[in-house]
């Protein structure tokens, strides 16, 4: 094994900030840091990367045998000088009476605070595919991603603290006992009135995407 090779065995293309998908586990990680490990493997440097999982929130720092050839990168830090751009889905769940399903944020940002469900792609995942993915994960309602329903694409600068986000909302009308449990990101799971849940302070820039998904279940998208 050359000196190349080794490197790309125990880095890879990971970088601190970025985001990967662990090749063995199919989990996902943000690295924290990457330091040089105490102990030499023979003549050859180690290195101690540590990592915080998104399904969980748990951090962990993981030393030499972490092969990182099958991790698959997700989202990578910008460049100096480059503005990267991480891209999302979110679902504006309604049921028959006009309620909409919202989820109590589990890990920062906006921890505690209510949110649309939704979550980063899968790379090269299509986002109304991810938009279903994200509403089962997270309150177990499963919906055709065929049938969703564009509401638009939100990207305004300042709409996420962690960067330059781009977000695509859907509206997925439901059954009116559609029963929904909090799971992986979410806290809890919320049944609201859509018109009361726009006087709540929702996480990120969601309630324009809420007055945009009651603008088109009113009809009135587009009018003066």
């Amino acid at each position: 094994m050359t000196w190349e090779e080794w490197i790309a065995t125990q880095i890879g293309p990971r970088v601190v900030g970025g985001r990967y998908n662990h090749g063995h586990a199919g989990s996902t990680y943000e690295v924290l840091a990457i330091e040089r490990g105490p102990r030499p493997l023979g003549t050859w440097p180690v290195w101690d990367i540590s990592v915080r999982y998104d399904e969980d929130g748990r951090e962990r720092t993981h030393c030499t045998g972490w092969d990182a050839r099958r991790d698959t990168v997700v989202t990578q830090p910008p460049a100096d000088g480059e503005d990267a751009w991480h891209y999302t889905a979110d679902v504006v769940a309604v049921d028959p009476k006009g309620r909409v399903l919202l989820i109590e944020r589990r890990w920062d940002p906006f921890a505690g605070r209510r949110a649309l469900p939704g979550g980063y792609l899968e790379p090269g995942e299509d986002s109304r595919v991810g938009a279903a993915r994200e509403l089962a994960e997270e309150t177990r309602v499963r919906v055709s991603a065929a049938d969703l329903t564009p509401i638009g694409t939100f990207d305004a600068p300042g709409r996420d603290p962690r960067g330059r986000f781009s977000t695509d909302a859907y509206l997925a009308r439901v059954p009116a006992d559609t029963v929904a449990v909090a799971d992986d990101d979410a806290a809890n799971v919320y049944w609201m009135d859509l018109n009361a849940a726009l006087e709540v302070e929702l996480a990120f820039d969601h309630a324009d995407i809420l007055r945009a998904a009651s603008r088109l279940l009113t009809g009135k998208e587009g009018s003066c």
